[in-house]
């Protein structure tokens, strides 16, 4: 045997010694039930799941939030790891809330037993230290095998407790030189789960991360996707891209700089100038298409031919580089993936339309999948988002009777909120808004809006109609603790929390359940009326424009608003009022949408319906 082969060999045997440890934990794990006590329908959801999974690849998971559908699930990928069916599994979740409690019950079912690494961004990895600073790059490794040999790190010791935990990635990279990322990617091939973004097996700029790792074979992974109702979108964002002027002109500088070539940095000016001709708030023309095609494929030839000192160009250029070749590759898909336009001066989108086909291809390898969420349906029309044919998916829907006569629902119709009403009605929903706080004395209630402005217009009014309430409004763009702090803040001592639909206090805060009884929808948010929503409804597969109307814009509001709702009644014996505050909401188009609880016939066309509404009990018939 040569010494090539021998050292190969020398450096193969540990990790299959690995593998095999890695089998034999899964083997002698002691897995703890998710629950002691089984609360209503959990017990059913167990075997619904395990039916599910039996029949189909690919499994729609829908339970409403709180009803610990974590749990069951992670107790059920458990059970199949041990029993041989899968070697690995992947959770994905795309809120930070979501993987910290994943581990929580991971932890608490696996305790050490089992190995565990929650992959975060290089960001998150980032250190400013004496022996190593993070460029949030590839440049982070470029003493790496230097590095790695002098520390003499072998990636299985460096788990404690079950994991490597960031913190400490961090400090081991300190004190070695290496980069913290790059720890935590080494001990990804031995662990057994592996917690991430969705954007970890969805994006293409982030999925080699998993799918490239040494020894990862999908077709003995389980992937597990949490709040899997946002898939589609979020993968068709990640899929989507804009290109600005302005900032191809300091690239262009930055290569020109450390030697571009004037072939290459000849195309990129003439796509500046084609960008800064463009009208915005406009679809390409025909020959605007054509001639921003010709030009993205023209430097995407000359960026294979060009050399120039990549190591010294500055990372914000090589990447806005890279994106040109993707460009091009939009503009050469049908119409109906993309949608190339100028959303402001002086930039340029490819905005992705529809990504079913791509999510399709990224669940092709694995062994199976569970898509799971408390708003799945419409089952249909979820699993077409997904590109998956109907013999791949099997439901396992969770049965909740105790939610049935949880919620008391009345249709206030007496306000329009579209957008060119809603001012006419500002001052009505504001004392509405007052009437209800004052009937909940000492109980804070929750008000879910459209919009920001929306929510301070109306704040507005009731501050001059009665400025001794404590209106709480949900703050901009801070982080999950100061989320928490808010919620917690405004539940003790607001007499209102003005909250924004499909924000992350909508969707991914659960501190409200059991702690707030009334709750206000005002209107049912539609998405915004823009050129991507109109090139949707044009391209709808369906020829009547009220299917297309309610897939585009009835079915993602009423998602949001089950998002809310959901999160107000999570166990039985929470109860919740809840005035859904538009006309709208009373149309056939809208109540269909609905799910079966928060469906009403209670109607309240005058101000006395209101009020004998508010002082009733629960009505199920129509207030005439």
């Amino acid at each position: 045997m040569s010494q090539n082969c021998q050292n190969q060999l020398n450096q193969l045997i540990p990790f299959l010694n690995e593998r095999r440890g890695s089998l034999n934990r899964l083997r002698e794990a002691q897995i703890k039930p998710a629950f002691d006590t089984l609360r209503i329908g959990q017990a059913e959801l167990f075997q619904t799941l395990h039916n599910a999974a039996l029949q189909s690849r690919h499994v729609l998971a829908q339970a409403p939030t709180g009803f610990g559908k974590t749990g069951i699930v992670l107790e059920h990928a458990l059970k199949h790891m041990q029993n041989g069916l899968y070697e690995r599994c992947i959770y994905l979740s795309s809120k930070s809330t979501g993987q910290l409690e994943t581990i929580r019950q991971l932890k608490q079912m696996i305790g050490h037993d089992l190995r565990y690494i929650q992959m975060r961004n290089r960001n998150e990895h980032r250190i400013d230290s004496e022996r190593h600073t993070c460029t949030g790059d590839k440049r982070c490794d470029d003493e790496l095998g230097q590095n790695w040999r002098e520390a003499a790190i072998r990636a299985p010791e460096l788990f404690e407790d079950g994991s490597l935990e960031i913190a400490r990635a961090q400090e081991i990279g300190a004190t070695t030189g290496i980069c913290p990322y790059t720890l935590t990617k080494a001990c990804l091939p031995f662990a057994e789960i592996w917690i991430g973004a969705s954007n970890s097996i969805f994006s293409a700029d982030s999925r080699p991360v998993f799918m490239e790792a040494q020894g990862f074979d999908p077709a003995r992974t389980l992937l597990i996707v949490d709040e899997a109702h946002n898939l589609p979108d979020r993968t068709a964002d990640s899929l989507s891209l804009e290109l600005a002027s302005a900032d191809l002109l300091f690239a262009i500088e930055e290569l020109r700089a450390h030697g571009a070539p004037r072939r290459l940095l000849g195309p990129a000016t003439e796509l500046c100038r084609w960008i800064d001709n463009l009208s915005p708030n406009l679809a390409l023309t025909g020959n605007q298409f054509y001639a921003g095609q010709d030009l993205c494929e023209d430097f995407s030839e000359q960026l294979k031919l060009a050399a120039f000192d990549y190591d010294a160009t500055a990372p914000f250029a090589i990447k806005l580089i890279r994106s040109i070749p993707k460009l091009s590759e939009t503009l050469s898909l049908p119409s109906q993936q993309y949608l190339h336009w100028v959303p402001r001066s002086g930039v340029v989108a490819a905005t992705c339309l529809d990504a079913s086909e791509w999510i399709a291809e990224c669940l092709k390898p694995f062994a199976g999948s569970i898509m799971m969420s408390a708003t799945l349906s419409p089952f249909e029309s979820y699993r077409e988002s997904c590109g998956l044919d109907k013999e791949s998916v099997t439901i396992a829907q969770a049965q909740t009777p105790w939610r049935d006569e949880a919620y008391d629902v009345a249709i206030d119709c007496r306000i329009d909120t579209r957008l060119h009403k809603r001012k006419s009605h500002y001052e009505t929903t504001a004392r509405t808004i007052v009437e209800l706080i004052q009937h909940n004395t000492g109980t804070p209630i929750a008000v879910f809006f459209a919009s920001y402005l929306y929510a301070e217009n109306i704040q507005a009014y009731i501050e001059a109609l009665a400025p001794e309430l404590r209106i709480k409004r949900q703050p901009r763009g801070v982080d999950l603790a100061k989320q928490s702090t808010f919620i917690n803040e405004g539940l003790l001592m607001g007499d209102a929390l003005f909250l924004i639909l499909g924000s992350r206090y909508a969707e991914g805060i659960d501190q409200l359940g059991g702690r707030v009884e009334q709750i206000m929808i005002v209107g049912p948010a539609l998405p915004e009326v823009n050129l991507i929503q109109k090139k949707k409804m044009d391209d709808h597969a369906s020829l009547s424009r009220d299917d297309a109307f309610r897939d585009i814009y009835i079915r993602p509001a009423m998602r949001r608003i089950h998002q809310a709702l959901g999160r107000i009644v999570r166990a039985p014996g929470h109860t919740a009022r809840v005035l859904l505050h538009c006309k709208r909401f009373a149309e056939d188009a809208y109540q269909r949408e609905l799910a079966p609880e928060y469906q009403s016939d209670c109607q309240l066309l005058r101000d006395e319906d209101f009020f004998r509404w508010l002082n009733s009990s629960k009505s199920s018939s129509q207030i005439m």
